[in-house]
């Protein structure tokens, strides 16, 4: 039984980039009266709720107090893992200045594509709201007969026979997280960054990327679509990344270095456009507490 209690929903290796030579970066919180103290903390310290991805049982048994405790933490570390390995490959060729493989450069957009729609259904704002859901959704499946009466021996066998609940709550969150179908959450995110060109932005020396917990910015040219027509990524202190729907059939991949007046535009959108998350992140204290005085 694993029994991780801090749950990151931001993916340690993407914050670590933020972190200077001493391996600490600089957030601060946002409180209800505005945003609180700068403090300095490690990678492992923020970002994190305790047992965010486990489903309470209904009735605990013998002390158990969740379902299936700790598949999704396993499940997400895996994927974490894979997508650490291709994050780091892609900011190794931002660094050397561009791209030179046509398939490879597909495949780093695509795996760049997952790691951001992960970290907006990672959100604990929209876990949590998806998975309240669960109660609800458990008396229309009963009302419709959903299970049979082998389902509920079988469920009872195996020590759930009071957790249907819960066995919902769990399944949506699973949907939310992994299920990668048509409808699905991360399906509908992933296929609409994967119709966008992409931009990656330098910022130039003595001026960084600051990020946050919840760190995307969207933006819509018409407030009536649904679907915006840029998304904003910052995608380590020296690169950005804006995904914006394609100009052409082909998409569209570029490298542009930028003045430090148009790295503060994209610092400020992130922190004025987006309500939903917690922590600002940066890797310099200096320049974050610059940004923060505006």
């Amino acid at each position: 039984m694993s029994d991780v209690k801090k749950q990151h929903y931001v993916p340690r290796f993407y914050l670590k980039s933020f972190t200077n030579q001493d391996g600490f970066l600089y957030a601060v919180k946002r409180e209800p009266s505005g945003l609180g103290r700068i403090f300095q903390t490690k990678p492992e310290g923020i970002c994190f709720e305790k047992y965010l991805h486990e489903v309470k049982r209904r009735t605990p048994i013998d002390g158990e107090r969740f379902i299936e405790q700790g598949s999704a933490e396993k499940a997400l570390s895996k994927m974490e893992n894979d997508l650490a390995y291709d994050y780091r490959l892609l900011i190794e060729h931002l660094d050397a200045g561009g791209f030179s493989d046509t398939d490879e450069t597909c495949e780093l957009l695509e795996r760049l594509i997952l790691l951001i729609s992960l970290l907006l259904v990672r959100s604990p704002k929209y876990l949590k709201r998806v998975r309240s859901n669960a109660a609800s959704y458990a008396v229309e499946l009963e009302a419709e007969g959903f299970l049979t009466e082998v389902d509920r021996k079988e469920i009872g066998a195996e020590g759930f026979g009071e957790e249907f609940e819960s066995i919902v709550e769990l399944a949506i969150q699973d949907a939310a997280l992994f299920k990668f179908c048509e409808g699905a959450p991360l399906h509908s995110l992933v296929s609409l960054m994967l119709r966008m060109d992409c931009g990656f932005f330098v910022a130039p020396e003595g001026s960084e990327f600051i990020t946050s917990s919840l760190p995307i910015f969207p933006e819509w040219l018409d407030i009536q679509e649904s679907d915006p027509y840029s998304i904003y990524f910052p995608l380590s202190p020296r690169y950005g990344v804006v995904l914006k729907l394609k100009s052409e059939n082909d998409r569209l991949v570029s490298i542009s270095h930028i003045d430090g007046s148009a790295v503060d535009v994209f610092n400020r959108a992130l922190m004025y456009g987006n309500d939903s998350w917690d922590f600002l992140i940066a890797r310099d204290r200096e320049c974050f507490e610059l940004l923060l005085k505006e």
